[in-house]
């Protein structure tokens, strides 16, 4: 986390701690200064990383939120196996699809790679740090740049 940044939540997490990781992740986004529009795609992110160690980084996990002048960071650290081809993991919705009905899902890093601006994978044999920004930008933002959402799915929702 950079210096100048405000640190908004620093938590760990486990299995049977998913709803309220979620309830967590959304009212500290809204006290940073996130609005409606931009809490939705922080929540999504956190909560298909948090799914993500659940499933497949060893069962518990750590999530730091934080903010700088434009942007909102979500940053999901496990302490699994690691992400073989981590430039590529989630880039290919299709090549997660293996057709097996007892794995339902297997999208979640392409969900937020489609929601985050920005995405840094660091993995290793002692786990992997997933990192995202996302960018102050939609009404009751405090302090938003400029821009959209940057899929038909949040937009829409957003109207709604």
């Amino acid at each position: 986390m950079p210096e100048q940044a405000e640190s908004l939540l620093d938590t760990g997490f486990s299995a049977g701690q998913l709803y309220q990781v979620r309830q967590t992740v959304v009212a500290h986004a809204q006290s940073g200064g996130a609005g409606p529009t931009t809490v939705e795609a922080i929540l999504l992110i956190a909560s298909e990383l948090a799914v993500n160690v659940i499933r497949h980084g060893g069962g518990r996990g750590r999530l730091r939120l934080w903010r700088t002048g434009d942007a909102v960071y979500c940053q999901v650290q496990d302490y699994g196996p690691g992400i073989a081809e981590p430039e590529t993991a989630g880039a290919d919705p299709s090549a997660a699809d293996d057709g097996a009905v007892d794995r339902p899902g297997r999208r979640g890093l392409w969900i937020v790679r489609m929601v985050a601006d920005d995405l840094d994978i660091e993995t290793g044999s002692a786990g992997t740090t997933v990192t995202t920004r996302v960018r102050l930008r939609g009404p009751g933002d405090r302090n938003h740049g400029r821009g959209g959402m940057r899929t038909a799915m949040l937009d829409s929702r957003a109207r709604a």
